[in-house]
């Protein structure tokens, strides 16, 4: 929410006229018209008066939550990777036990593993685990930034 509308919000509920609010701040009523129409900027004094004013904080006010914002969304990417991955793993084993080794039909074994498949499955899991390492690594460098 741009700041402008926030005034109005926060004036209309705490049913202020633009004549009270102006009071309250000790400015003139055509200057909340300008603060609320985007005309203008409140001063960084008149912004802490509005925040101490209606009781929030200044972040609040001016929507300064940017990093909690980016940190949400590197955490949400790290957790949409990591079930990617996971999904990845599960069905590259899926179909490799069961096209790969289902071709092989020795003895008419379900999950025959050969030595190609533990090699395969070796380095499939070294790779799994890399990148996993990885996307840990990412999350805890961005929460060690809080």
């Amino acid at each position: 929410m741009e700041l402008k509308d926030k005034i109005v919000y926060l004036r209309n509920s705490h049913k202020m006229t633009q004549n009270d609010f102006a009071k309250k701040l000790f400015v003139s009523r055509q200057t909340i018209t300008k603060w609320e129409s985007g005309e203008s900027l409140p001063t960084i004094d008149n912004i802490k008066a509005i925040s101490e004013l209606f009781k929030i904080s200044v972040d609040e006010l001016l929507d300064l939550d940017i990093d909690t914002k980016r940190r949400r969304n590197v955490n949400l990417f790290t957790d949409i990777s990591v079930i990617f991955v996971l999904l990845c793993s599960v069905t590259f084993l899926i179909f490799y036990f069961y096209f790969v080794n289902a071709n092989n039909d020795i003895n008419h074994q379900f999950l025959y593993i050969s030595t190609d498949s533990i090699f395969i499955l070796a380095v499939f899991l070294l790779i799994l685990f890399l990148i996993i390492t990885f996307l840990v690594f990412l999350n805890l460098k961005v929460r060690k930034k809080k």
